[in-house]
């Protein structure tokens, strides 16, 4: 299954939908396994949450080390995401494919639907591209890249379930966290939506289908629109109230420095 080089085995591409389909299966499983794990008091009356944000947490961090690898080893995959393509590639894209639909299916479950907008606009717009992708077996090494992006989620909902323990920006292990995910926001949400543009856009002329390019570019605005969304909530709470904060704690000792020192003249 692994390859020194990004030659595609039609034999071993054709295990797309039982990867597909054990992967939807496994994930629902590993939620029922979690729903039995006592969970803290602090997530009061919604459970779903907290199991969610586990399994996606687990999910980010297995794409993020499984695209990594693709990386490292097939660097050809940069130099030429639009050929490139192998079972260890092609099945990262399938497995992805099969968590995002079990997280929709999830969301819909527990009503988080509507409420978290952005992540079922992201989740709609990843499954149909890489389901097609996979599907017709075509910008497998464009989805990979783009995948990249979940190797962030890892540590965005690390940073939820810190929130949800009560652990706050003063402790070292959130300010840590903090840092990962911005460092890692641009490593794996930024680069990788600014290579998939390029590809579509100055390397235009190798992709003659219209309509994987339109669905594709479609879909990378969608991402790219999500991001930013999710880049500013990250910079408000974690960079923009904890500094008003410390301005606000700053003033209110200050103030009652000068009436003690008032109190003693």
């Amino acid at each position: 299954m692994f390859l020194n080089k990004t030659t595609v085995i039609t034999s071993d591409l054709e295990y797309g939908y039982p990867v597909f389909c054990t992967t939807i299966i496994a994930f629902s499983a590993f939620n029922n396994i979690v729903s039995l794990i006592s969970i803290p008091a602090s997530v009061g009356t919604d459970p779903c949450t907290w199991r969610n944000l586990i399994v996606s947490g687990i999910h980010g961090l297995i794409a993020g080390i499984w695209g990594c690898l693709c990386l490292l080893l097939y660097p050809e995959l940069i130099e030429d995401p639009y050929t490139a393509n192998n079972p260890f590639i092609f099945h990262m894209v399938v497995f992805c494919s099969g968590y995002f639909v079990y997280d929709f299916i999830d969301h819909f479950i527990n009503g988080k639907s509507l409420e978290q907008w952005e992540v079922t606009l992201h989740h709609i717009a990843c499954i149909g591209i890489f389901w097609h992708n996979w599907h017709t077996r075509t910008f497998i090494g464009y989805s990979c890249i783009a995948l990249l992006t979940e190797g962030n989620s890892f540590f965005l909902h690390s940073r939820k379930l810190l929130r949800i323990c009560k652990i706050g920006y003063e402790s070292i292990l959130y300010r840590v966290c903090v840092v990962l995910n911005f460092v890692t926001f641009i490593l794996f949400r930024v680069l990788p939506i600014m290579i998939v543009f390029h590809g579509c856009y100055v390397t235009y002329y190798r992709h003659p289908n219209l309509f994987v390019v339109s669905m594709t570019t479609l879909c990378t605005v969608i991402v790219a629109v999500v991001n930013s969304v999710l880049l500013w909530r990250l910079c408000k709470t974690d960079i923009i109230i904890p500094y008003y904060r410390r301005v606000k704690t700053r003033d209110i000792k200050q103030q009652l420095e000068n009436n003690n020192s008032k109190k003693i003249d």
